[in-house]
């Protein structure tokens, strides 16, 4: 599945990329939108009342997301498509900041691009294709991870 998101997503799209759907947010009118998510055969994701209903009307693929915080964005979203859990895999993850590819690389090609204490306490790393950004698993990764299993906790008991 393929999405793009309005801008007050933008968050969430940065979050759908980590769990490695492709998820473009670059146009921020709503008729730039409209448009990359007709020629890119996207699903809009939005929390525009009006913009959702525009582009229902003119038969683009919406989903309204009316959650204001990210973990509800998740559980709200999963449920809409049919999701019933998210699952973060590096392996498919997609760039947050630009939704560009990520390959994974070793220590060595990556040594003059990373902090040395960072090699020192990782093994695996990825860049991202498009804009060159090397990612690995440090600390942010139990708050990602935090998040997801909060999403996950809400998707099997209904609660949300």
């Amino acid at each position: 599945m393929r999405f793009i998101a309005d801008a007050m997503l933008g968050r969430l799209s940065r979050w759908l990329r980590l769990l490695g759907y492709d998820t473009a947010s670059e146009p921020t009118e709503d008729t730039a939108i409209l448009k990359a998510a007709i020629a890119e055969e996207r699903t809009l994701l939005t929390r525009d009342k009006r913009l959702y209903e525009y582009a229902r009307r003119l038969g683009v693929d919406t989903l309204f997301i009316g959650q204001p915080k990210l973990e509800d964005q998740l559980v709200e979203l999963s449920r809409k498509v049919g999701w019933r859990t998210l699952e973060i895999d590096p392996s498919r993850s997609r760039c947050p900041r630009c939704n560009g590819k990520l390959s994974e690389l070793s220590r060595s090609q990556v040594s003059s691009d990373v902090p040395e204490k960072v090699l020192s306490y990782h093994s695996r790393f990825w860049k991202c294709d498009t804009c060159g950004k090397i990612y690995w698993m440090g600390r942010h990764w139990l708050n990602i991870r935090k998040k997801i299993n909060g999403a996950n906790r809400a998707l099997s008991e209904g609660e949300r």
